[in-house]
């Protein structure tokens, strides 16, 4: 009887210490997120249509957590009631809807479905087409080069880079998605959030700020100047007149 007791008390302090560890590994309100189960308020709100999302009391103003419900922001088809997130013409957009059958293409994980990243695809490789207006799909490993989370790897998502870094691949932003690299140095070009419709967001690194200068590669930017067309320069020339790079705080506003 009273070994019964000691084994019952022993798997009590088991269970106690693995849901205290369960939730230690829960994000906090702010931590950068993708899903509501990984925060400890059960709410990832998207708070940029480009797809980042943050930790948040589900009671805050204007708050969507990512699912369940249809026209709520997803990333993934298993967080919405449905079975199905659609991402529509972009995956920063993608949100859930109804599967009235089986011909509606979701989010994952067969071959030639939607996706955003390679664990997301049986196949373990999701492929952009770099084509303006096509959202990945799921291939085989083997036809083409996946997205991944290393530097130099492709990516069209900041946050599913190790770095948090995804940059553009070309000044002409033709392309779908970016690499993954490093975080901004100083005096380097630096994106709080992508630009609009385009997969180009780097954070500083530790210690510096983003803020609105001229970035120190201006010879790269008179080349891609000579190769522009006039439509194409003029929104050159716009972009820098916007562009921000990393500063230290005490120079941030010099």
């Amino acid at each position: 009887m009273a070994q019964h007791r000691i084994m019952t008390i022993l798997l009590f302090v088991c269970l106690s210490l693995c849901f205290e560890v369960a939730q230690s590994e829960l994000k906090k309100d702010g931590d950068p997120c993708i899903y509501s189960a990984d925060c400890e308020s059960r709410c990832c709100h998207r708070d940029s249509p480009k797809g980042s999302g943050k930790c948040v009391q589900k009671s805050s103003p204007g708050v969507r957590c990512y699912g369940p419900n249809y026209g709520d922001p997803c990333f993934r088809s298993h967080q919405c009631n449905s079975g199905c997130c659609y991402p529509g013409s972009s995956v920063y957009k993608a949100f859930c809807v109804p599967k009235y059958d089986k011909t509606r293409r979701c989010l994952g994980p067969n071959f030639e479905d939607f996706c955003y990243s390679s664990d997301q695809c049986h196949s373990g490789c999701c492929y952009n087409l770099d084509t303006l207006g096509k959202v990945p799909i799921c291939v085989r490993k083997s036809e083409y080069t996946c997205l991944g989370a290393d530097d130099g790897n492709y990516c069209v998502l900041s946050t599913l880079c190790k770095s948090g870094c995804c940059r553009s691949t070309s000044v002409s932003r033709t392309y779908q998605s970016g690499k993954c690299g490093p975080k901004a140095a100083e005096n380097e070009e630096c994106n709080l959030e992508p630009d609009v419709g385009l997969y180009d967001y780097c954070p500083c690194e530790s210690g510096l700020v983003c803020e609105k200068g001229i970035p120190r590669d201006l010879a790269v930017l008179l080349k891609d100047l000579e190769k522009a067309s006039q439509v194409n320069m003029m929104k050159l020339l716009l972009n820098v007149t916007n562009r921000r790079i990393c500063k230290k705080p005490n120079t941030a506003n010099n």
